[in-house]
C-alpha cells in the first residue's frame, strides 16, 4: 500500500492523477504502445482512449466505488481499489488551512509486477498454438 500527503482540498484531484498514473504504468507493462496517450494524465483522457484500448483487446472498467480493473482479451490483469482517506492534524502548525491534512492510501493489485510476465507466457502459448 502507498501512502501520500495530501492537502484536504486537493485531495480527490491527487487520486485521479495518481489513478491516471497507476493505468498508464499497468499499460506499459502490457507493452502497449503510448504514443497517443496525452501527456498529462486525467480521468477525462482516459475517457478519451477507452476506445482506441479497446482495439487492441484491452478493456478498462470502471466498478461502482471508484475502483477500476483493467481486462486484456477478457482476463483480469489489475484491479485499482477506491483508496481511502485518514484525516491527520498537524499540532504545531497555526494555520488553520494546513493545520489538517489527509494521507491517501492507495490500493492497487500487487501482483501487477508479474504482468509482463504472464503476458509472455500468453504470447508463447499463442505462438506454439499457430504452427
Amino acid at each position: 500500500m502507498v501512502v501520500i500527503l495530501v492537502d484536504r482540498h486537493e485531495a480527490r484531484e491527487v487520486e485521479h492523477q495518481e489513478k491516471a498514473k497507476w493505468i498508464r504504468s499497468v499499460l506499459e507493462k502490457m507493452a502497449i504502445p503510448l504514443d497517443e496517450w496525452p501527456e498529462s494524465p486525467s480521468m477525462d483522457n482516459l475517457r478519451k482512449m477507452r476506445v482506441l484500448l479497446h482495439q487492441v483487446g484491452i478493456d478498462i472498467i470502471d466498478d461502482n466505488n471508484d475502483g477500476i480493473e483493467i481486462y486484456w482479451q477478457d482476463e483480469l490483469k489489475a484491479v485499482w481499489r477506491k483508496p481511502f482517506y485518514k484525516l491527520v492534524t498537524d499540532p504545531k502548525e497555526r494555520n488553520t488551512r494546513y493545520k489538517f491534512y489527509y494521507e491517501l492510501h492507495l490500493r492497487c493489485d500487487p501482483s501487477i509486477e508479474s504482468l509482463q510476465e504472464n503476458l509472455e507466457t500468453n504470447e508463447e502459448e499463442d505462438d506454439e498454438s499457430t504452427e
